[in-house]
C-alpha cells in the first residue's frame, strides 16, 4: 500500500465491516449533518465568556489555569485532525484555539 495513504484510509480498505462515507444509512447521514452544526456551535458556547471579558471587563471568577489548559489541550487536537484531514474536527478545534486564545488574554491583559 503507498505511505501517502493516511492510516484511516488504510482502515478502511483492510476492514470491509466499516460504515463508508457518506454513509447509505439515513440516520448516520443525520448523525453526520449534527457533527456539521456541532462543529460551529460548541465553540460558540465561548462567546458569552468573551463577552463578559472583553466587553464588560469582568475577569471575576475565571480560572487563568482553567482556560490556559483548555488552550493547551486543543491544540494536539487540531493537529491530530490536521494530520487526519478531518475537516469537522479541524474546524472545531481551530474555534476553540481561538476563542479559548481570546479568554486566556483577556485574563491576563485585565487582571
Amino acid at each position: 500500500m503507498p505511505v501517502s495513504i493516511h492510516i484511516h484510509k488504510r482502515k478502511r480498505k483492510i476492514q470491509k465491516n466499516l460504515e463508508p462515507y457518506p454513509s447509505k444509512k439515513q440516520h448516520i447521514r443525520i448523525l453526520d449533518k449534527i457533527i456539521d452544526v456541532v462543529s460551529v456551535a460548541a465553540p460558540l458556547t465561548i462567546v458569552p465568556q468573551i463577552y463578559n471579558i472583553w466587553i464588560e471587563k469582568n475577569v471575576d471568577g475565571i480560572s487563568l489555569l482553567t482556560w490556559t489548559l483548555f488552550l493547551i489541550f486543543a491544540i494536539p487536537l487540531f493537529t491530530y485532525s490536521w494530520v487526519h484531514k478531518d475537516k469537522k474536527l479541524m474546524l472545531m478545534y481551530f474555534l476553540f484555539i481561538i476563542a479559548d486564545a481570546l479568554v486566556v488574554a483577556g485574563v491576563v491583559f485585565l487582571k
